[in-house]
């Protein structure tokens, strides 16, 4: 986790202080996504998507966060290079925390990827809101998975990879 928030402090590029705690507002979280799609892009050798205006300075919600990812795992989705296995997560636990039937849905797909946290603060939180800290971790969550879907290691240089060797005895 440490390392997530390192990343995201870089992105953002602000020192960590007593800030930590309150709310990522909008405009800090669509700076951050930008930022993301932009490195991201580069990388994919694809066109970054179209720069918008910042929203506003109030507190991000949970749901707003899960949006925005979607609309990221949708641009990467045809640059993956294998579909992982379906990670577990608990539907029950998903409708508890999360009213609103389209965020449940979107949470469930994100979640199933292995791209959110199946008890992470982003599904599970208490508030409408998340903390530098938690958005911190749910982005690095995010990067994480994005970065194993749209690289497959050459089988050259890693032995799981490597077909079984025929013959022998």
């Amino acid at each position: 986790m440490l390392m997530r928030f390192a990343l995201l402090t870089a992105l953002l590029g602000i020192g960590v202080s007593a800030h930590a705690q309150a709310p990522v507002t909008v405009a800090e979280a669509d700076a951050v996504f930008q930022r993301i799609d932009k490195a991201i892009s580069d990388v994919l050798k694809i066109k970054p998507a179209e720069k918008k205006p910042f929203g506003p300075n109030r507190a991000i919600t949970r749901s707003e966060v899960v949006e925005r990812m979607d609309v990221l795992f949708k641009r990467y989705k045809p640059h993956f290079q294998y579909t992982p296995r379906p990670y577990r997560y608990e539907v029950d636990v998903i409708k508890q925390y999360n009213k609103d039937a389209e965020t449940q849905k979107t949470i469930e797909k994100l979640a199933k990827w292995g791209f959110l946290a199946p008890v992470g603060p982003v599904v599970t939180g208490s508030e409408p809101s998340l903390s530098l800290t938690e958005f911190a971790d749910a982005v690095g969550y995010f990067m994480s998975q994005t970065a194993a879907l749209t690289y497959f290691a050459d089988p050259k240089w890693v032995p799981n990879l490597q077909p079984p060797v025929s013959g022998g005895g």
